[in-house]
């Protein structure tokens, strides 16, 4: 899996060279849409960032807001923005911070809507006037299917002096509006069309235009008849039209550089490149994701510069006239199934750059050596088992990609002296070329996942190298002298069979990256604790991914494998480096799954003089931990994680930076609370320090981060431990600090339930309603708003107010989920309504017959409503009622789990009806189902006027149901 994110970042890389080609003729709608595309950093993620760190592109939303101080000097190195807002006084508060982007160059709106009508603008939004103060903005983007009435700001963003680009991203074309014409200084656009937009103009200045076709495959003809001047057009995006063989337009491009065509289930090539022959100038073409059987004509254009045809579903047959493309410098022709290629091919003698990677290729021509001008080539992910001889006769290569292929051995690449770049990861190779130290130039070296056994001594040549990658080999040793890789910076031996580091390792000065995990590796040598540019150590002898699995995931290529199989090591670590005071770079360790049982692992990592670094010992089989020099640990995060650790020791608040620490699955206390727990931040570090003792509650800061952690822990103890009275105490504590704070950091609801379950009524009342307040306005979510009435109803009990419930339960049932008419019915009888009692039972009943009778209702569901409707028949005291249903349905059940319950329903009829029952727990030997509730009864019983003994018989048998679900 590695592997392929490698792969999406080459293919990206080569992709970006068709962008890099055309921007330097100073055209951008491509540009600028990749870029407001990809990701985005949000200002709250990089409150903390180096100066040296890319802010360019930054994305804003409220919850940035609190954040904005922090980072407020360095917003004007942003030249890409994206705002983010569900309101207009959110778009307005968003747009008043605009100033401190001075240096703007593109923006993009991301307030959208599901369920916004076209013609419909009441509830659309307005770009308030700081907006319009931007005057270097060149492209804006309105992201999503907008919220914002585009079609009313066109005459003002006509007034922003530079803006030039475009770009609706939705794939509605009601987006577009029919007066973009008005924005006449526009050079490029990018918009979804669709046949409403037919007779629309656009601005008569593009240069650049990109269409994507809506749902319901609109006439391409029509799109292209909205662009107001095609003969000043440089640049076409077609995608997702359905563009067959009969494809015709009269429509001329005489100025046309660049033609992307994406998806468009185009078969044959040549076809609809036809209508594009007057293109003369065509430099750049590209078509992707389509189903070609045939593309001839193409050579036709002779100025074409680069070609990319990729991720074709049918098997491409390239024509020899493509050697008539001789200024072809570009060539993309990956993802095409291809099995071989054209002898035409090798004619492109001006090609400087050539991908064929992930096609089906078995082998290559000799001739490959002919492209001696090629500078990239990528090959990776084929069927090849050899290479020819002739490419090393390509001199000028510098990128040169092999991975995923049957490779058994590379051929010899004595020449090849400008290579700077060489992947040949998850081929079948067993050796390298012993003359591989000739490529001086060599910087990245990747031959992870194969089966080499030993590294040829000229690889220490290689002094260049800066990346060199072989884990997953059948290595058993490392050079002695691997302190020649002078400016090696990244080395990965892991899953090899290493059993020593040569002590020259500690000599590698510039090495920043070392994973040496999954190796026979017993210790280390003390001379590792000299790389003074360490950043990070990974050592993990955890059991690694099992053969077979691993394999499973490769492709094609890896059917036939190679023998002898690989043996992954699992010899753990058992010593480490004592100083380390040279690692002062050091960010991250991780020594996941050693044995340090006998090695105090923690005084080498006291020794450690760089602050903030990660350490990972998980399942590292540590006892103990040092009661002395915590002062000393200068880490961020300590993760112990899987170990036997039964004490902590006093000393360990000290360490000054500590703020995330580990101690799950631990040997620690449970009891009263569970000290085997992970605090993330340092507030909720210390406030865990103080709940096991190693700190005072005076101790603790009295700031806001150290409120949001004991509303956290607060939370914590309500919703998963169900221990209020220590949640209301953590409450109360934060209240003590910052009471306005708490309010807005804990949720209404969960508030309310802490103090309804702490026995604060009144306060729950208030809380309560609050939450009922906004919890039904807008979108309704009935998993908050029932619980809300039902807990109000509650307090109210508990206060003696009945009349109050009861309008909780009424409204509850009549407006949100008419099964708690039951409820209304019980507390009508309690205050002497009998008639209105009445009235609510038969709500209920009629409520659940209605869901019986449903025609869409499953089987299971119709069963458990059946139970329902019985259950409420016997708390309703409708006895004789009840015992005839019990009779009618006996024999309709067919659930297991829902048998038991209704021999409990029908022994607490027979109960309450003054008759014997033969009922027994002894004979419930099938599982109660857990979706049954007993509250029904429970409150039934706590006012039904049976006989003393009828009602302990019942409350037993109800006991004895509910520990019978529990189990």
């Amino acid at each position: 899996m590695i592997f392929c994110k490698k792969r999406c970042l080459r293919y990206v890389a080569f992709s970006l060279l068709f962008v890099c080609c055309y921007a330097v003729n100073g055209q951008h709608l491509i540009h600028y849409q990749k870029a407001m595309d990809n990701s985005w950093a949000d200002i709250r993620n990089i409150k903390n960032h180096h100066p040296a760190n890319d802010i360019a592109k930054v994305k804003m939303s409220m919850l940035d807001i609190p954040h904005i101080a922090e980072v407020k000097d360095s917003l004007a190195r942003a030249e890409y923005l994206k705002l983010s807002f569900d309101t207009q006084k959110e778009l307005d508060t968003l747009c008043a911070l605009l100033p401190l982007f001075s240096n703007l160059k593109a923006i993009s709106l991301e307030g959208f809507s599901y369920f916004l009508d076209p013609a419909n603008t009441l509830d659309t939004l307005t770009l308030p006037d700081n907006f319009y103060k931007l005057q270097h903005l060149t492209a804006i983007q309105f992201d999503r299917k907008s919220k914002i009435n585009v079609k009313n700001e066109i005459a003002r963003l006509s007034t922003l002096p530079n803006l030039r680009y475009f770009i609706l991203s939705a794939s509605d074309s009601y987006d577009l509006p029919e007066n973009i014409q008005e924005l006449k200084n526009l050079e490029g656009i990018a918009f979804t069309y669709g046949e409403n937009l037919a007779g629309i103009k656009l601005p008569p200045a593009l240069l650049e235009i990109k269409i994507m076709a809506s749902n319901g495959q609109p006439d391409l003809n029509n799109a292209l008849k909205m662009i107001a001047d095609p003969a000043k057009l440089k640049y076409l995006h077609i995608a997702y039209f359905d563009l067959d063989d009969a494809f015709q337009t009269v429509i001329r491009f005489p100025a046309l550089q660049q033609l992307h065509l994406d998806g468009n289930n185009i078969q044959d090539l040549g076809a609809v490149l036809a209508n594009f022959k007057h293109s003369k100038d065509l430099q750049h073409l590209e078509v992707v994701n389509g189903s070609i059987a045939t593309m001839r004509d193409i050579y036709t254009f002779r100025n074409l510069q680069s070609l990319k045809i990729s991720n074709n579903r049918d098997s491409l047959l390239i024509p020899e006239s493509i050697s008539k493309l001789t200024k072809l410098t570009d060539l993309d022709l990956s993802s095409n199934n291809m099995k071989t290629l054209p002898n035409g091919l090798y004619k492109l003698r001006n090609m400087q750059r050539l991908s064929l990677a992930y096609n089906k290729l078995k082998s290559l021509s000799e001739d490959l050596g002919l492209l001696s001008r090629l500078d990239r080539l990528d090959l990776q992910q084929n069927r090849l088992v050899a290479l020819p001889k002739s490419i090393n006769k390509m001199q000028r290569l510098r990128s040169l990609y092999l991975s995923a292929n049957p490779l058994v051995q590379l051929p010899e690449m004595t020449n090849l002296t400008k290579l700077a770049t060489l992947h040949a990861a998850e081929c079948n190779l067993k050796s390298l070329p012993v003359t591989i130290g000739a490529m001086q130039n060599l910087h990245d070296l990747h031959l992870e996942d194969n089966y080499i056994e030993k590294l040829p001594e000229s690889i220490t040549q290689l002094t260049n190298l800066k990346t060199l990658l072989l884990g997953r080999n059948l290595l058993n040793d490392l050079p002695p002298d691997i302190d020649l890789l002078s400016q090696l910076e990244q080395l990965s031996i892991h899953s090899n069979g290493i059993r020593a580091l040569p002590a020259s390792i500690g000599q590698v000065s510039k090495l920043r990256l070392l994973n040496i995990s999954h190796n026979a590796l017993m210790g280390l040598p003390e001379t590792l604790g000299s790389l003074s540019n360490l950043r990070s150590l990974a050592a993990q002898n955890d059991e690694p991914i099992n053969e077979a699995v691993y394999e499973h995931f490769q492709p094609a290529h890896r059917k036939e494998r190679p023998q002898p199989r690989r043996m992954n090591a699992v010899q753990r670590l058992n010593s480490f480096p004592k100083n380390l005071q040279a690692w002062q770079h050091i960010e991250s360790i991780d020594l996941t799954g050693n044995d340090f049982a006998s090695f105090d692992i923690l005084q080498s990592l006291f020794t450690i003089p760089n602050d903030g670094f990660s350490v990972h010992l998980k399942n590292a089989h540590i006892k103990s931990l040092p009661a002395v020099g915590w002062r000393h640990f200068l880490g961020k995060k300590l993760d112990l994680l899987g170990n036997a650790i039964s004490e902590l020791p006093a000393e360990m608040p000290e360490a000054p930076y500590l703020s995330a620490l580990d101690l799950r699955r631990n040997n620690l206390p449970k009891l009263p609370k569970n000290q085997n727990s992970y605090a993330g931040k340092r507030s909720d570090l210390l406030l865990y320090f103080e709940q096991v003792n190693l700190l005072k509650e005076a101790d603790l800061p009295q700031d806001g981060a150290m409120v949001a952690a004991l509303v956290e822990k607060s939370n914590q103890y309500a919703v998963h431990d169900k221990d209020y009275v220590s949640s209301f105490e953590l409450y109360q504590k934060a209240l003590r600090i910052d009471s306005s704070l708490v309010l807005k950091l804990y949720r209404i609801r969960n508030l309310a339930e802490l103090h309804y379950h702490t026995q604060h009524y009144k306060q729950a009342v208030d809380l309560f309603t609050q939450a009922i307040q906004q919890d039904t306005v807008g979108m309704r979510i009935l998993n908050f708003i029932v619980p809300d009435y039902v807990y109000r109803a509650k307090s109210h009990l508990a206060l003696k107010d009945s009349s109050s419930a009861i309008q909780d339960y009424v409204m509850l049932a009549t407006r949100f989920d008419a099964s708690y008419w039951p409820q209304a019915a019980m507390l009508y009888e309690q205050t002497a309504q009998p008639e209105k009692a009445k009235l609510a039972y038969q709500k209920a009943i009629k409520h659940y017959q209605n869901r019986i009778d449903a025609p869409q209702i499953t089987k299971d569901e119709k069963e458990l409503l059946m139970l329902c409707l019985l259950e409420l028949y016997i708390v309703s005291n409708r006895f004789d009622v009840a015992a005839q249903y019990a009779n009618t349905m006996e024999n309709d059940l067919t659930k297991t789990d829902l048998v038991p319950i209704f021999a409990y329903l029908k022994a607490i009829n027979d109960l309450a009806s003054g008759k014997q029952t033969n009922f027994s727990m002894a004979d419930v030997t099938s599982t109660v189902s857990k979706r049954w509730g007993y509250d029904l009864v429970l409150d039934w019983l706590s006012y039904t006027k049976l006989p003393d003994n009828q009602t302990a018989r019942i409350k037993d048998i109800t006991s004895s149901m509910i520990s019978k679900r529990l189990k």
